[in-house]
């Protein structure tokens, strides 16, 4: 399997008209991370998104801090119950899910 690097991430990016972003060097890592986010609306915070290419797991990681929110006193217990059910099945490795 070929190595993703950063230049052929921002590559991506650039080719579908993605030009906010940041990309930068680790400390101790070879591939780099880029950072970027997103609006809803010009009012609205925005989310911040994290691509971390994983070279020694030959996986990507897209981390979006900030993007389910349900606090607990105001969201009902069946529905925190599948949130968790939801995101416990998005976590769990690829590998474990074939197998």
């Amino acid at each position: 399997m070929s190595q993703v690097t950063l230049k052929m991430l921002t590559d991506y990016l650039e080719r579908f008209g993605w030009s906010r972003y940041k990309a930068v060097e680790e400390p101790f890592e070879q591939e780099g991370i880029i950072h970027t986010g997103w609006r809803r609306s010009e009012d609205h915070e925005g989310y911040t998104l994290t691509i971390d290419p994983i070279v020694e797991k030959q996986s990507l990681s897209f981390k979006v801090p900030k993007l389910l929110h349900a606090p607990i006193d105001e969201t009902p217990a069946d529905r925190l119950n599948g949130l968790l059910l939801a995101m416990g099945y998005i976590n769990y490795p690829v590998s474990q899910k074939r197998g």
